[in-house]
């Protein structure tokens, strides 16, 4: 079944070895909030801080009552992570087998490095594509974006 994706880049005035740090340290209920029918993320339970061993797993327990479990499956320091997602519940349990994130940090100068986070959902099957497809055109863009912004404010808070 063909992949479902949503990628969305922000530039954050930083170096590319905070960005990354920082980034790998935080808990998902930081940055990720509900976006229109999108829950947020409220807690996570497992290998979530720092985000950095192939093989660790976090369940994060969404704001609509439902969960998804992540797996850490690669890892190039200052570079990327890549996770997979599955075991989810709710709506995304009917439509998805699978999903991976997959963050990317480059540096455009010694004080500024972007982030690009490219997000594949695989579906279950043509329908499920299709109802995949809106809902990542209408809403996960967003939802990655409003992560992205909550990303820069942390790390570009004065300390």
């Amino acid at each position: 079944m063909k992949q479902v994706s949503s990628c969305e880049k922000i530039i954050i005035a930083a170096p590319r070895a905070k960005v990354f740090d920082i980034a790998t340290t935080l808990a998902g209920a930081d940055f990720v909030s509900s976006y229109g029918p999108i829950p947020g993320i409220l807690a996570s339970v497992g290998d979530h801080v720092p985000w950095r061993n192939i093989g660790d797993q976090r369940t994060h327990r969404l704001s609509d009552g439902s969960s998804v479990n992540e797996e850490l499956i690669a890892f190039a320091s200052d570079q990327k992570y890549i996770y997979r997602a599955s075991g989810f519940s709710g709506l995304f349990d009917r439509l998805v087998s699978e999903a991976h994130g997959e963050w990317v940090f480059e540096s455009h100068s010694p004080k500024e490095t972007s982030i690009t986070w490219v997000y594949s959902f695989t579906p279950k099957g043509p329908l499920e594509s299709a109802v995949t497809w809106v809902i990542v055109k209408l809403f996960w863009q967003g939802y990655l974006r409003q992560a992205l912004a909550h990303v820069k404010e942390i790390i570009e808070e004065p300390s």
